[in-house]
């Protein structure tokens, strides 16, 4: 960085935005508002904070609380006929991402949007145009005590807004613009503040969702929290909005066979990957990643690992798929020391931060005595959790 005098203003500004941005990630990780709440916060527009949260782990995006009966809830709500999805600004990102957006059209016929979503989508297409030159682009920010500068180049500009263009295009062959007629029932005082708060395009795809036979489509959970608990409050009339969230969709699409199960696990390590917590996944996503990562354990392994290692996850569930994946890994034709150093990384994850003698003695016994056909494998799995247990002494 220059640390002549002149610059010492732009400095100023960058401090000054840096530490709003601090204070903005700090309410976030506390109170974890709605992202178009913390979009306003951050005073950037929705999928750039989006983006962000995809690429920050202690960020990302909250899509479920991870719970069992949340989970059998959503795919209820799914399998009760053939549902409508009101899709919101979040999920309709991230099912384009994943390359699956064609897929749940085929599966739940068109899917509802609201007209503020696409004008959401139009007015970040004006910004990059706006922003689109022939030269490079320099936007200098902070990173701890560092200045750091980031080059934008015309060429990724341009990929970006014809991406979005591209999904313009697929929403209007592909979506039924919706009105909001419910929004005439509520107090328009109530409903200014609740769009200055959360942004009208949130607002409007929850009235939307409030018809029957209509869910809600939202990678936000804290958004489809407030819409099924506090939304009719502050709205000043009965909603009553129930929601899903790309995963359990994917799930869905998997029991009617419109996805099958290698598509929807390589789908699963995609979000894992996007910091799309809690993304739940079993030991066929598992193996799916280890196949993935060569077989060795670095990525995406590592991340689905990593999520194994959270301390609020469900640890006889945890230990479940750790079992299963490892009966799987040690019965699967690579060479012996992949499934070893595999095995070694994946009881690092289950160890850490936990009391290791417990969940070491509960994985050995899911593993013993499982088959006669699986005696081999048994053994080797059994004799590296013994020198995991060697090399890493359990004093607890």
């Amino acid at each position: 960085t220059d640390d002549s005098p002149e610059f010492q203003p732009i400095y100023d500004i960058i401090d000054r935005q840096y530490e709003a941005s601090l204070r903005a990630e700090d309410v976030y990780k506390e109170l974890l508002p709605p992202i178009g709440v913390f979009a306003n916060l951050m005073k950037r527009n929705v999928l750039a904070v989006w983006g962000s949260l995809m690429i920050t782990p202690d960020l990302g995006v909250m899509c479920s609380i991870g719970d069992h009966e949340e989970r059998q809830q959503a795919l209820a709500l799914l399998s009760d006929g053939r549902p409508k999805l009101v899709v919101d600004i979040i999920s309709l990102m991230t099912i384009h991402s994943l390359e699956v957006a064609d897929t749940i059209v085929e599966a739940f016929g068109k899917l509802s949007i609201a007209q503020s979503t696409i004008d959401a989508l139009l007015n970040i297409i004006a910004e990059h145009k706006a922003m689109w030159t022939d030269r490079e682009a320099v936007i200098p920010w902070k990173q701890g005590d560092r200045y750091i500068t980031d080059i934008i180049e015309p060429e990724n500009v341009r990929q970006n807004i014809e991406r979005l263009e591209g999904i313009i295009k697929w929403i209007r062959e592909n979506c039924e613009i919706q009105p909001c007629p419910a929004a005439l029932q509520m107090n328009m005082l109530h409903k200014r503040k609740l769009d200055d708060v959360f942004q009208p395009f949130f607002i409007d795809t929850m009235i939307i969702a409030n018809q029957p036979g209509y869910l809600l489509f939202s990678d936000d959970e804290r958004l489809r929290f407030y819409a099924k608990t506090n939304f009719s409050s502050d709205a000043g009339t009965d909603f009553y909005i129930d929601g899903v969230w790309t995963q359990v969709v994917l799930e869905h699409c998997v029991n009617t066979n419109f996805l099958n199960k290698i598509e929807y696990s390589q789908m699963a390590i995609k979000l894992v990957c996007s910091n799309y917590h809690h993304t739940e996944f079993d030991a066929d996503v598992l193996m799916e990643a280890a196949r993935q990562s060569d077989w060795r354990p670095v990525e995406p392994y590592n991340s689905l690992i990593r999520v194994l290692e959270d301390q609020r996850a469900n640890l006889p569930s945890v230990l479940d798929v750790a079992a299963d994946f490892l009966f799987k890994l040690w019965t699967h034709p690579i060479l012996f020391a992949q499934p070893k150093f595999l095995t070694l990384c994946l009881l690092d994850g289950l160890t850490s931060g936990r009391r290791t003698r417990i969940v070491l003695d509960q994985l050995a016994n899911r593993i013993k005595g499982k088959s006669p056909l699986y005696s081999l494998a048994e053994e080797r799995i059994l004799e590296v959790i013994r020198e995991y247990s060697l090399i890493y002494p359990v004093y607890n």
